[in-house]
Protein backbone atom coordinates (compact mmCIF):
# COMPACT_ATOMS: atom_id res chain seq x y z
CA UNK A 1 0.00 0.00 0.00
CA UNK A 2 2.68 2.41 1.20
CA UNK A 3 4.31 2.00 -2.65
CA UNK A 4 0.85 3.18 -4.09
CA UNK A 5 0.98 6.25 -1.70
CA UNK A 6 5.02 6.99 -3.22
CA UNK A 7 3.68 6.60 -7.20
CA UNK A 8 1.11 9.06 -6.16
CA UNK A 9 3.21 11.42 -4.39
CA UNK A 10 5.72 11.68 -6.95
CA UNK A 11 3.44 11.57 -9.84
CA UNK A 12 1.49 15.04 -7.66
CA UNK A 13 5.46 16.41 -7.63
CA UNK A 14 6.13 16.26 -4.05
CA UNK A 15 9.71 16.67 -3.10
CA UNK A 16 11.77 13.72 -2.04
CA UNK A 17 12.17 15.37 1.61
CA UNK A 18 8.29 15.02 1.95
CA UNK A 19 7.66 11.83 0.49
CA UNK A 20 10.27 10.46 2.62
CA UNK A 21 8.73 12.15 5.40
CA UNK A 22 4.58 10.90 4.87
CA UNK A 23 6.03 7.31 3.90
CA UNK A 24 7.95 7.58 7.29
CA UNK A 25 4.77 8.69 9.14
CA UNK A 26 2.18 6.13 7.41
CA UNK A 27 4.25 3.38 8.52
CA UNK A 28 4.11 4.47 11.95
CA UNK A 29 0.74 4.52 11.33
CA UNK A 30 0.46 0.78 9.88
CA UNK A 31 2.18 -0.71 12.49
CA UNK A 32 0.15 1.37 15.56
CA UNK A 33 -2.76 0.25 14.60
CA UNK A 34 -1.93 -3.13 13.49
CA UNK A 35 -3.90 -3.11 10.26
CA UNK A 36 -4.11 -2.75 6.59
CA UNK A 37 -4.33 1.08 5.58
CA UNK A 38 -7.64 -0.12 3.61
CA UNK A 39 -9.46 -0.71 6.60
CA UNK A 40 -8.26 2.49 8.77
CA UNK A 41 -11.32 4.33 10.57
CA UNK A 42 -11.60 7.91 12.42
CA UNK A 43 -10.99 6.15 15.81
CA UNK A 44 -7.76 4.37 15.08
CA UNK A 45 -6.71 7.78 13.35
CA UNK A 46 -7.61 9.70 16.36
CA UNK A 47 -6.04 7.23 18.78
CA UNK A 48 -2.47 7.61 16.91
CA UNK A 49 -2.76 11.10 17.05
CA UNK A 50 -3.68 10.44 21.54
CA UNK A 51 -0.24 8.23 20.94
CA UNK A 52 2.01 10.52 19.27
CA UNK A 53 0.88 13.21 22.40
CA UNK A 54 1.50 10.73 25.14
CA UNK A 55 4.82 10.23 23.30
CA UNK A 56 5.43 14.30 23.32
CA UNK A 57 5.69 14.21 19.73
CA UNK A 58 5.41 18.09 18.39
CA UNK A 59 2.62 19.60 17.34
CA UNK A 60 4.36 20.15 13.97
CA UNK A 61 5.23 16.65 13.64
CA UNK A 62 1.65 15.61 14.48
CA UNK A 63 0.56 17.79 12.17
CA UNK A 64 2.87 16.75 9.51
CA UNK A 65 1.59 13.00 10.05
CA UNK A 66 -1.97 13.81 9.82
CA UNK A 67 -1.13 15.44 6.33
CA UNK A 68 0.44 11.97 5.15
CA UNK A 69 -2.89 10.10 6.54
CA UNK A 70 -5.26 12.73 4.35
CA UNK A 71 -3.33 12.41 1.67
CA UNK A 72 -3.72 8.78 1.59
CA UNK A 73 -7.26 8.87 2.36
CA UNK A 74 -7.76 11.00 -0.68
CA UNK A 75 -5.55 10.43 -3.25
CA UNK A 76 -5.01 6.24 -2.41
CA UNK A 77 -8.23 5.27 -1.18
CA UNK A 78 -10.35 8.01 -2.40
CA UNK A 79 -12.91 8.51 0.42
CA UNK A 80 -13.80 10.94 2.23
CA UNK A 81 -11.44 12.69 5.06
CA UNK A 82 -12.11 12.22 8.68
CA UNK A 83 -12.32 15.21 10.11
CA UNK A 84 -9.59 15.75 12.82
CA UNK A 85 -8.06 19.34 13.35
CA UNK A 86 -4.56 20.34 13.29
CA UNK A 87 -3.33 21.58 15.74
CA UNK A 88 -2.13 25.15 16.87
CA UNK A 89 1.60 25.58 16.42
CA UNK A 90 2.97 28.24 18.65
CA UNK A 91 4.35 31.06 17.10
CA UNK A 92 8.38 31.36 17.52
CA UNK A 93 10.40 34.51 17.12
CA UNK A 94 13.06 32.93 14.39
CA UNK A 95 17.18 33.10 16.23
CA UNK A 96 19.20 34.89 14.27
CA UNK A 97 22.71 36.48 14.23
CA UNK A 98 23.67 40.33 14.92
CA UNK A 99 25.66 41.43 12.01
CA UNK A 100 29.11 40.98 14.78
CA UNK A 101 27.91 37.71 15.19
CA UNK A 102 28.26 36.68 11.74
CA UNK A 103 31.36 37.96 11.71
CA UNK A 104 32.69 35.92 14.66
CA UNK A 105 31.22 33.51 13.21
CA UNK A 106 33.78 33.64 9.72
CA UNK A 107 36.43 35.13 11.67
CA UNK A 108 36.36 31.66 13.67
CA UNK A 109 37.52 29.47 11.22
CA UNK A 110 41.11 29.94 9.06
CA UNK A 111 39.42 26.83 6.46
CA UNK A 112 38.46 29.15 3.21
CA UNK A 113 35.85 26.50 2.67
CA UNK A 114 34.01 26.52 5.75
CA UNK A 115 34.55 30.75 5.81
CA UNK A 116 32.90 30.21 1.88
CA UNK A 117 30.28 28.23 3.02
CA UNK A 118 28.84 30.34 6.05
CA UNK A 119 29.40 33.54 3.82
CA UNK A 120 27.21 32.59 0.69
CA UNK A 121 24.43 31.22 3.15
CA UNK A 122 24.08 34.46 4.88
CA UNK A 123 25.06 36.69 1.63
CA UNK A 124 22.01 34.14 -0.63
CA UNK A 125 19.82 32.37 2.52
CA UNK A 126 20.41 29.39 0.67
CA UNK A 127 18.87 26.31 2.64
CA UNK A 128 21.83 23.81 3.75
CA UNK A 129 20.92 21.12 0.95
CA UNK A 130 20.66 23.75 -1.79
CA UNK A 131 24.15 24.80 -0.43
CA UNK A 132 25.55 21.66 -0.96
CA UNK A 133 24.46 20.86 -3.96
CA UNK A 134 25.36 24.38 -5.70
CA UNK A 135 26.79 23.76 -8.80
CA UNK A 136 29.05 25.86 -10.43
CA UNK A 137 27.39 26.74 -13.99
CA UNK A 138 24.25 28.20 -11.50
CA UNK A 139 25.86 31.68 -10.56
CA UNK A 140 25.86 34.48 -12.44
CA UNK A 141 28.86 35.94 -12.12
CA UNK A 142 28.16 38.97 -13.77
CA UNK A 143 24.74 39.50 -12.87
CA UNK A 144 25.49 39.35 -9.27
CA UNK A 145 22.70 35.95 -8.98
CA UNK A 146 22.53 32.16 -7.58
CA UNK A 147 20.13 30.02 -9.59
CA UNK A 148 18.64 27.70 -7.25
CA UNK A 149 17.57 24.45 -9.32
CA UNK A 150 16.79 21.26 -6.80
CA UNK A 151 15.36 23.69 -3.92
CA UNK A 152 12.58 22.04 -1.76
CA UNK A 153 9.92 21.01 -3.80
CA UNK A 154 12.54 21.15 -6.75
CA UNK A 155 10.95 25.23 -8.27
CA UNK A 156 13.59 27.31 -9.38
CA UNK A 157 14.22 30.39 -8.09
CA UNK A 158 17.03 33.37 -8.27
CA UNK A 159 18.61 34.80 -5.26
CA UNK A 160 21.01 37.37 -4.34
CA UNK A 161 24.80 37.10 -3.83
CA UNK A 162 27.30 39.60 -2.04
CA UNK A 163 29.91 41.16 -4.89
CA UNK A 164 32.83 40.85 -2.87
CA UNK A 165 31.94 36.99 -2.39
CA UNK A 166 32.10 36.25 -5.81
CA UNK A 167 35.43 37.56 -5.98
CA UNK A 168 36.95 34.97 -3.16
CA UNK A 169 34.34 32.14 -4.76
CA UNK A 170 36.43 32.77 -8.06
CA UNK A 171 39.63 32.29 -6.11
CA UNK A 172 38.60 29.44 -4.62
CA UNK A 173 37.41 27.37 -7.61
CA UNK A 174 40.70 28.11 -9.84
CA UNK A 175 40.12 26.77 -13.39
CA UNK A 176 37.03 24.45 -11.94
CA UNK A 177 34.10 25.98 -14.03
CA UNK A 178 31.67 22.69 -14.19
CA UNK A 179 30.50 20.84 -11.02
CA UNK A 180 29.13 21.77 -7.73
CA UNK A 181 31.07 24.77 -5.76
CA UNK A 182 31.78 22.59 -2.74
CA UNK A 183 33.35 18.92 -3.33
CA UNK A 184 33.07 16.50 -0.44
CA UNK A 185 35.60 12.76 -1.16
CA UNK A 186 32.32 11.96 -2.89
CA UNK A 187 30.42 14.49 -5.02
CA UNK A 188 29.20 16.85 -3.09
CA UNK A 189 29.70 17.87 0.71
CA UNK A 190 26.85 16.27 3.06
CA UNK A 191 24.06 18.29 4.48
CA UNK A 192 25.35 16.39 7.84
CA UNK A 193 28.57 17.39 7.63
CA UNK A 194 27.69 21.20 7.10
CA UNK A 195 25.60 21.16 10.25
CA UNK A 196 27.93 20.14 12.17
CA UNK A 197 30.70 22.29 11.16
CA UNK A 198 28.65 25.29 11.69
CA UNK A 199 27.11 24.25 15.00
CA UNK A 200 31.38 23.75 16.17
CA UNK A 201 32.10 27.07 15.01
CA UNK A 202 28.98 28.75 16.56
CA UNK A 203 30.45 27.66 20.17
CA UNK A 204 34.41 28.55 19.23
CA UNK A 205 33.22 32.13 18.43
CA UNK A 206 31.43 31.95 21.61
CA UNK A 207 28.15 32.82 20.23
CA UNK A 208 25.57 32.38 23.16
CA UNK A 209 22.77 30.79 20.86
CA UNK A 210 22.29 27.31 18.76
CA UNK A 211 24.00 29.04 15.64
CA UNK A 212 22.92 26.06 12.31
CA UNK A 213 22.79 26.63 8.93
CA UNK A 214 18.73 28.01 9.00
CA UNK A 215 19.82 30.30 11.76
CA UNK A 216 22.13 31.78 8.77
CA UNK A 217 19.54 31.93 6.50
CA UNK A 218 16.87 33.40 9.59
CA UNK A 219 19.77 36.18 9.91
CA UNK A 220 19.84 36.50 5.68
CA UNK A 221 16.24 37.60 5.90
CA UNK A 222 16.32 39.23 9.37
CA UNK A 223 18.78 41.54 7.66
CA UNK A 224 17.10 42.83 4.40
CA UNK A 225 14.45 43.34 6.34
CA UNK A 226 16.00 45.72 8.59
CA UNK A 227 17.39 47.63 5.57
CA UNK A 228 13.88 48.30 4.42
CA UNK A 229 13.54 45.44 1.94
CA UNK A 230 9.74 44.99 0.74
CA UNK A 231 8.69 41.16 2.31
CA UNK A 232 7.41 40.02 -1.45
CA UNK A 233 10.76 40.17 -2.44
CA UNK A 234 12.48 38.38 0.47
CA UNK A 235 9.76 35.47 -0.18
CA UNK A 236 10.93 35.22 -3.65
CA UNK A 237 14.36 35.03 -2.64
CA UNK A 238 13.85 32.45 0.03
CA UNK A 239 11.56 30.50 -2.23
CA UNK A 240 8.79 30.71 0.35
CA UNK A 241 5.47 29.45 -1.72
CA UNK A 242 3.04 31.24 1.07
CA UNK A 243 3.90 34.87 2.27
CA UNK A 244 3.14 33.54 6.00
CA UNK A 245 6.02 31.31 6.30
CA UNK A 246 8.26 34.50 5.58
CA UNK A 247 6.36 36.37 7.76
CA UNK A 248 7.22 35.05 10.81
CA UNK A 249 10.70 37.69 9.72
CA UNK A 250 9.12 39.95 10.50
CA UNK A 251 9.66 39.99 14.33
CA UNK A 252 11.12 43.42 16.01
CA UNK A 253 14.54 42.57 15.91
CA UNK A 254 16.98 44.26 18.77
CA UNK A 255 18.50 46.64 16.13
CA UNK A 256 15.28 47.69 15.05
CA UNK A 257 14.00 48.56 18.63
CA UNK A 258 17.05 50.41 19.58
CA UNK A 259 16.87 52.46 16.62
CA UNK A 260 13.17 53.40 17.02
CA UNK A 261 12.84 56.99 18.98
CA UNK A 262 11.11 56.94 22.14
CA UNK A 263 8.41 59.51 22.41
CA UNK A 264 9.38 60.69 25.98
CA UNK A 265 13.15 61.82 24.14
CA UNK A 266 11.35 64.17 22.03
CA UNK A 267 9.56 65.98 24.86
Amino acid sequence: MLKDVETELKIKGYSKQTVDAYLHHLNQFQSHINKSLKRVKEQDIKQFIAHLHDKQHKPKSINLALSAIRFYFKHVLQKPIPHIQTLKIPKKIPVYLTDIEVKKLIDSTKNTKHQLIVKLMYSSGLRVSECVTLNIENINFNEKTIKIIDGKGDKERMTIVSERLLEEIKQYLGNRNTGYVFLGLEGHLSVKMVQKMISKLGKKADIQKKVTPHVLRHSFATSLLNKGVDIRFIQELLGHENLQTTQIYTHVSVERLKSLPNPLDEI
